[in-house]
């Protein structure tokens, strides 16, 4: 089994010669004042590590794996909450021009919640990537749109303009 997984493996890099990974992700903090008259506020932090492979001039494959921690202070409770992601994603690179590309992420993303509920959402994250030179590359998410499930019986579409993160790529 381990000689036709090798196999496979040299065969995709022999076909793929021009291809291109890359290795980056983000780093994010947030830290939101709820409710002033209740004292309620809420921080968080995460690290997401993404890697991927163009395997064509438009296209490519990753993968983000993450980590969250949260709290949330209502009074004298404090609430915290540890979420573990991973995201593997199809990437489709439809518009380019210049050092600037539109693409669009189809994937799925399962987060696992330390002592909470697992999340599951699969959906397609529109974005756009700005090539500072031939190795690093500023790329964003802008919302999504798609399904989750709380594994918990519901099942639910999801629009989302989500606040758009900055991510940093090394191409190799």
């Amino acid at each position: 089994m381990k000689k036709i997984f090798l196999a496979a493996v040299v065969a995709l890099f022999a076909i793929n010669a021009n291809a291109q990974f890359w290795a980056g992700g983000a780093l994010g903090f947030e830290s939101t004042n709820i409710d002033k008259d209740a004292d309620i506020k809420k921080s968080a932090f995460n690290f997401t590590p993404e890697f991927g492979y163009n395997f064509a001039d438009n296209m490519g494959v990753g993968i983000t794996l993450g980590i969250n921690n949260s709290k949330q202070v209502a009074g004298d409770v404090d609430t915290k909450a540890t979420t573990y992601c991973i995201a593997p994603y199809f990437r489709y690179v439809f518009l380019s021009f210049g050092n600037v590309s539109l693409f669009a992420d189809a994937g799925i993303d399962l987060d696992i919640v330390k002592d909470g509920d697992n999340k599951f959402y699969a959906g397609v994250q529109p974005g756009i990537a700005i090539q500072c030179n031939e190795k690093i590359t500023l790329a964003t998410r802008l919302g999504s749109i798609g399904y989750s499930n709380a594994f918990d019986g519901v099942f639910t579409f999801k629009a989302a303009a989500s606040i758009p993160s900055v991510g940093i790529y090394y191409n190799f």
